[in-house]
């Protein structure tokens, strides 16, 4: 049984917002600045801590595959479920306004990305006190 990747799966679903969008720092003491974050839409244009739209996307791919496997070869069809439903929902989240982006400008698809906060590297347009409205940026060193 893949124990582990249920661990974190339960772990993602437990600590994001209700619609599957993780806050960047989880467990961070601006969490609770936000209100009652974990029962209400992520909030991309707060004033505390930035959201993952990229992270939400490579979690909801995985969310899929664990919830295919437990239907189909896991033996336990009803969490399988369960995980698929929380990648639905996150798809429909990043394939809407704000997470996706609607200007034939723009260079991307999902918006509200962090790459790597502490470098300085994110996009804080002015204005704003964190990062948003910018994407992911793939990988970079960690120099």
């Amino acid at each position: 049984m893949p124990r582990a990747a249920e661990a974190t799966c339960d772990y993602y679903l437990e600590q994001t917002a209700q619609d599957g969008i993780p806050y960047w720092d989880t467990g961070t003491p601006q969490l609770a600045k936000l209100g009652d974050w974990l029962n209400e839409p992520s909030d991309p244009f707060n004033d505390y801590d930035p959201v993952g739209g990229s992270a939400a996307a490579i979690t909801a791919q995985g969310l899929w595959r664990l919830g295919r496997f437990l239907e189909m070869r896991g033996g336990n069809p009803e969490k399988g479920r369960r995980y698929r439903q929380a990648a639905i929902t996150i798809a429909h989240t990043l394939f809407d306004e704000p997470y996706l982006s609607s200007d034939p400008a723009h260079q991307g698809l999902i918006l509200h990305s962090v790459c790597y906060g502490p470098k300085g590297w994110d996009y804080v347009p002015s204005g704003r006190r964190i990062s948003c409205g910018g994407l992911w940026c793939g990988v970079l060193p960690y120099a």
